[in-house]
Order: structure tokens, then C-alpha cells, then sequence
């Protein structure tokens, strides 16, 4: 059995669906899609229960028993890890150590209306670097020193999917919904709490977005071409596209 605490007799088989084609069109169509008989309440437990577990916020690390054979983990720039990946990873960087405080602080737990077996939530992480890792670990030669410095992460989207049988087959986070809050520098997981903290890795994906040249380029033609469009049509001139502000430029707090 998957949990102890599973409700006796609960269900997670498929059934068919009639779903209107769209407002006003006066017609339905069948189809068969995932839809969980748990009532959707349940699914959410199930979720927190995961998190309290097997996830890297566990409370305790579980054994890999809430995951699929097909597992898949996922993050913006991390994964798909397998189950294998996953268990080993989870470990590799004790979060914890380095900031004792920490708090995921996740809420607003909804099941997904058009695939019913999936549980997004939002988190917005704070914590403050007071800890260090243990001597000689991945986590210490990494973090090094505390900083007591706070961070404050942005609101970030995060789900997770299960099976008929209620396993996890599919764990995602750190999506980030609004880079201009935080001082993470819009970036979600672990590389926000780095950021911030001055300690984060040199390769672009763990630093603040910015345009790239190409799209630097793209839209300065574009605004050329535009402003050129405005003049031969007898029209004030406007760019009509316009740079976007990278988000270390944002000033965040």
C-alpha cells in the first residue's frame, strides 16, 4: 500500500466525460480522460503527505515509496531526473543547514480542471543564512560561511501528478509566476536562495534573466522598421516593440 493514511476503498480509475465543445455551440463531445473518483480534497492531502515526505522539504526523506517506476522530476533548468536521479539528488545539498529557518510556505493547493490527477500549489520561500553545511560536505563547499543574509523567493508554481494507484509520477518546481518580486533575482529553486545570498554558480541559468543579444537585435529592427513604417505613412513614430528590462535591472527589494 502506497500510504497507511489512503482512504479505504478510494479509487483512482478513468471514466468517460461529456464535456461541451465551447459556450453557445449547443454540442458535446465524448471522450475518455483521467479523472480521479477521490473526491479532490483527498488529492490534496495526498499532495501535502508527499511533500512531508519525499520531497526535498521533507520533514523526514521517505524511501521512494510514493514514486512511479516512470518517475519524472523537473524544474526550469533541471531534470527530467528518474526515480534513481531523484532519490540521489534530494540528498546532494542540505537546504536545511545552511538556512535552519527556512520556509517553503506553500499555499493555495487546487487540483488541476483539465487533468484531474495533477495538484499544482504556489510557494513563496523565505529563510535567512544563519547555518553552514556539515565539514567536508557538498553543502559546505558550496555555501561556505553564513552570510546571515535573508532571502525572499518569488511566487513560484510547482505540481504534482499522480497515477491510477496513487503514486507520483510526475514532481515539478520552481517555476517562477512574477520575477519582479523577491530579491531571488526571479530565479525559482535553489538558485533563487543563492542568488541571493551572493553565493551563486557563474553559469547563466543560475543568474537574473536578461535579453539575449539575438533578442536585442530582433527588437531593434523591429522598432526601426516600425518607426520607418509610421514615417512613410504620414503617422507620429513609434517603435511599436519594445526592450525589455532584464530583471536584475528590476531593482528588486
Amino acid at each position: 500500500m502506497v500510504l497507511d493514511a489512503w482512504p479505504h476503498g478510494a479509487s483512482l480509475k478513468r471514466r468517460s466525460s461529456n464535456i461541451p465543445r465551447g459556450p453557445g455551440r449547443g454540442r458535446t463531445s465524448s471522450f475518455t480522460r483521467p479523472v480521479l473518483l477521490m473526491p479532490g480534497g483527498r488529492r490534496i492531502v495526498l499532495a501535502k503527505y508527499f511533500l512531508a515526505t519525499e520531497s526535498p522539504d521533507a520533514v523526514e526523506f521517505g524511501n521512494g515509496k510514493m514514486l512511479a517506476d516512470n518517475f519524472r522530476f523537473c524544474g526550469p533548468v533541471i531534470g527530467p531526473l528518474t526515480k534513481h536521479e531523484f532519490m540521489v539528488n534530494v540528498k546532494g545539498i542540505e537546504f536545511g543547514d545552511i538556512f535552519p529557518d527556512a520556509s517553503a510556505r506553500y499555499h493555495d493547493f487546487r487540483v488541476d480542471m483539465f487533468e484531474p490527477n495533477k495538484v499544482w500549489y504556489t510557494s513563496r520561500a523565505t529563510g535567512q543564512n544563519t547555518g553552514r553545511g556539515k565539514p567536508g560536505s557538498d553543502t559546505e563547499l558550496l555555501a561556505g560561511e553564513p552570510t546571515g543574509l535573508t532571502f525572499v523567493s518569488a511566487p513560484e508554481a510547482n505540481s504534482i501528478r499522480f497515477t491510477e494507484d496513487g503514486l507520483v509520477d510526475q514532481f515539478t518546481v520552481g517555476y517562477v509566476m512574477d520575477r519582479s518580486i523577491g530579491n531571488t533575482g526571479g530565479l525559482g529553486g535553489f538558485f533563487g536562495p543563492l542568488y541571493a545570498i551572493g553565493k551563486n554558480f557563474p553559469f547563466e541559468e543560475a543568474k537574473p534573466w536578461r535579453p539575449s543579444l539575438g533578442y536585442q537585435i530582433y527588437v531593434r529592427v523591429g522598432a526601426f522598421f516600425n518607426r520607418l513604417r509610421c514615417k512613410l505613412e504620414g503617422r507620429p513614430e513609434e517603435d511599436g516593440i519594445y526592450m525589455p528590462t532584464g530583471t536584475g535591472e528590476l531593482g528588486l527589494k
